[in-house]
């Protein structure tokens, strides 16, 4: 028999459920920094990259994982569905949050962190005494998060939104964004993690955890897939760290807001290319969409004037990105990451935008998106990353180096 689905209105979420929860186990390079010239490939971006130097070819972050989750992960029985009170995390579902503290990453392997989780969860009042519900979203060799996490699915934040339903698909809504106690921490917080997006133990982990002279992968606290838990990396200084709860097998997906569409294109665009922007956004175009505009800059247009200021905008799953006012000026809820089609791309880093503000003409934008010239350049966004303009210009890029950038799109009308 089919699992019902239950939706809770002002919780904001939907849960699926029908079985029964599973005991749980047991001065940096900061976000923005400039790319230091000896790095500059020949193809290289100017302007700002993510958390750390990077090339061109991958401006997101280090290369990721050298290993692979430790166990098989299986379907889980599903939990039964539970009441829940708006506004706060729900016990039936697997509370995550961004630690209130920072601390030192040279505590020898994840064990002090997944410690750590639990005493900062028990102190909020998430879990009795002694309960460990919680684990650090972190790798070592031993133990990876994936591994620890097992088969745990549906996760909600602190202010009682889904964070994600599965976190190793790339299943992302909204950035984790919030402390054990319900405080919003600064949305461009870098957090540590080692880990990448597959929940497997990355190239940087400050030697396991056991070196602060070495560097880390990091995440960033407004992140979306990918982003969340590998967007860069950092030196090993004191971070703050993410905590899981890995208990409950749900699934849950964001309620669906009202409003006009804002999505990704599912397939790369190549300036001066056969396909124009427009008919790249209409062949991505979800069923039952009204008519739809690229959200792009040209040198006689503003991306902003298709929008609607009185208007919301929400992705294909029915989160809200911001009104036509909001985005205009850059105040994103939370990123337009998700494509037509549905997917969240977890590869997906850049989409073409023209211009250094969303509000502003196309300056930099492949001589209005009709060449390929490597002579020319092309302002960028990275739509995982949606506060301090990141999602908007984040730097240029070559026009024919159009690998791995869509572009956004915008339905204009029922």
């Amino acid at each position: 028999m089919a699992t019902p689905s239950v939706c809770v209105g002002m919780a904001a979420l939907c849960f699926v459920g029908c079985a029964q929860s599973r005991p749980s186990g047991p001065s940096p390079l900061d976000a923005d920094a400039a790319l230091p010239p000896e790095l500059e490939a020949p193809d290289a971006d100017a302007a700002l990259v993510p958390d750390a130097a990077a090339s061109d070819a991958a401006d997101v972050g280090p290369p990721d994982g050298t290993g692979a989750p430790d166990a098989s992960l299986m379907d889980a029985p599903r939990d039964v569905a539970a009441p829940f009170d708006a506004g706060s995390p729900s016990s039936a579902l697997n509370r995550v949050f961004v630690s209130s503290e920072t601390l030192a990453m040279d505590l020898g392997g994840v064990g002090p962190y997944d410690a750590a989780c639990n005493r900062l969860a028990t102190r909020a009042g998430l879990q009795g005494a002694d309960d460990a519900r919680f684990m650090a979203w972190m790798s070592d060799a031993a133990s990876t998060a994936a591994s620890r996490l097992g088969p745990a699915r549906g996760f909600v934040r602190m202010d009682g939104q889904p964070f994600a339903d599965d976190v190793l698909a790339s299943e992302v809504f909204r950035g984790v964004a919030f402390d054990e106690t319900g405080a919003r921490v600064p949305p461009e917080e870098v957090v540590a993690t080692g880990t990448d997006a597959e929940g497997a133990r990355s190239a940087n982990h400050c030697r396991d955890w056991t070196d602060a002279t070495q560097g880390m992968t990091t995440g960033r606290a407004d992140g979306g897939p990918r982003a969340w838990t590998s967007r860069g990396s950092s030196t090993c200084s004191p971070r703050r760290i993410y905590c899981i709860e890995n208990v409950h097998s749900r699934e849950v997906v964001p309620e669906r807001e009202a409003g006009r569409l804002i999505y990704l294109t599912n397939d790369d665009f190549e300036p001066g290319g056969s396909v124009t922007p427009a008919a790249a956004c209409e062949a991505s175009k979800p069923a039952g969409a009204g008519d739809i505009a690229p959200l792009l800059a040209t040198g006689t247009s503003a991306a902003s004037e298709v929008l609607d200021p009185a208007a919301t905008y929400v992705r294909p799953d029915g989160v809200a990105v911001g009104t036509g006012a909001q985005l205009a000026v850059g105040e994103w809820r939370t990123g337009a990451w998700q494509q037509g089609d549905g997917t969240y791309p977890s590869e997906v880093r850049r989409v073409w935008t023209g211009s250094e503000r969303i509000d502003a003409l196309g300056d930099t934008s492949c001589d209005d998106w009709g060449s390929d010239s490597s002579d020319i350049r092309g302002h960028y966004g990275f739509p995982a990353s949606p506060v301090n303009g990141a999602f908007w210009t984040l730097r240029t890029r070559r026009c024919a180096s159009a690998s791995d950038l869509r572009l956004y799109c915008v339905e204009t009308g029922s």
